[in-house]
Order: C-alpha cells, then sequence, then structure tokens
C-alpha cells in the first residue's frame, strides 16, 4: 500500500508545454502578489533545469521548479517553487515531490538551496527525513518580512541549504 492518498498519481518531467498550466496553479495556490509570471516561469526551463509535477487523473496537480546552476565544486539545485493545488494540500504530495528531487539530486551529489515560506517550512525542517535522503542543512536563515519591499506582502521566508552528508 503505498504510503500516499492517491495511488493513481504519477510524477512527470514538466516542459513548456505545461507552462500555462502551471501559470494558472500560480494565481490557485499564492496571493496575487506572489504568483509568478508567466515569463518568469518560462525562465525556468531554459538549460539544464530539473522541474517535475504530480499529475492525478491526467491532471496537473502539484509541481517543483527547480535550476542546476555550475558552481566551482560541480553543480548545484536551487529549488524556486513547489506548489500543490489547495485541494490537494496536506497530503503528501509537496513531500513526495520534494523526495523525488533529493533522490535525483544525492545521486549527483549535488548541493540544494532554497527560500521556504513560513506555511511551507516543515517540509523542509525534518532533520530524520534529510538525514535519511543524505542531506544535512548547513545553512538556515530567518528572513523577516522579506516579500514585503518587493511584493507588498508581509510574509517571512526561511533561507535553507542542504548539502550531502
Amino acid at each position: 500500500m503505498s504510503r500516499y492518498l492517491f495511488p493513481d498519481q504519477s510524477i512527470i518531467r514538466l516542459t513548456l508545454e505545461d507552462l500555462d498550466v502551471l501559470t494558472e496553479m500560480q494565481y490557485a495556490i499564492y496571493p496575487e502578489a506572489l504568483a509568478e509570471k508567466k515569463e518568469y516561469l518560462a525562465e525556468l526551463f531554459k538549460d539544464e533545469y530539473l522541474n517535475i509535477g504530480v499529475v492525478m487523473d491526467k491532471k496537473l496537480i502539484g509541481f517543483l521548479l527547480s535550476t542546476r546552476e555550475k558552481t566551482e565544486t560541480g553543480e548545484d539545485v536551487f529549488i524556486d517553487d513547489l506548489g500543490i493545488l489547495p485541494e490537494y494540500q496536506g497530503k503528501g504530495l509537496g513531500t513526495m515531490l520534494l523526495d523525488h528531487l533529493l533522490k535525483l539530486a544525492y545521486g549527483e551529489k549535488m548541493k540544494i538551496g532554497l527560500l521556504s515560506r513560513s506555511t511551507s517550512l516543515p517540509m523542509f525542517a525534518k532533520q530524520k527525513k534529510l538525514m535519511e535522503a543524505g542531506y544535512k542543512v548547513v545553512r538556515r536563515e530567518f528572513l523577516k518580512d522579506a516579500y514585503f519591499e518587493e511584493y507588498g506582502v508581509h510574509e517571512d521566508i526561511h533561507r535553507i541549504d542542504l548539502e550531502p552528508l
């Protein structure tokens, strides 16, 4: 039996063909001021980007968008966005996407960086789960009201950096 609630879900690699749906999902998931515009999302599909989604009954219900960046020590992954449609939130789908990315990144011994809204922090704060995936937190920084200056929204951000064990 699957630990997830939806046995007919699957993870897919997202492409530019999914751009319109991803743009619509931004407005369904986030306050309008924080929803990413189509042009920004399109930038995430250039070059070596790893973008995955959860599909149920042929409908995209969640996504994880990330960029691969070349560094002096190899390549790192930055999680740009992780979102699940509101009616499917709280069912382990975001965790499933994160688990999938952690496995892929660990296979290449990549470091991972991300900015998390306070509402999503519990997913990234599970030390035991991260260690089981082969990662440890090497930086955790709280940024009060970080979205306010740019977006006019009072929301805190947590900067988290992970490294392979």
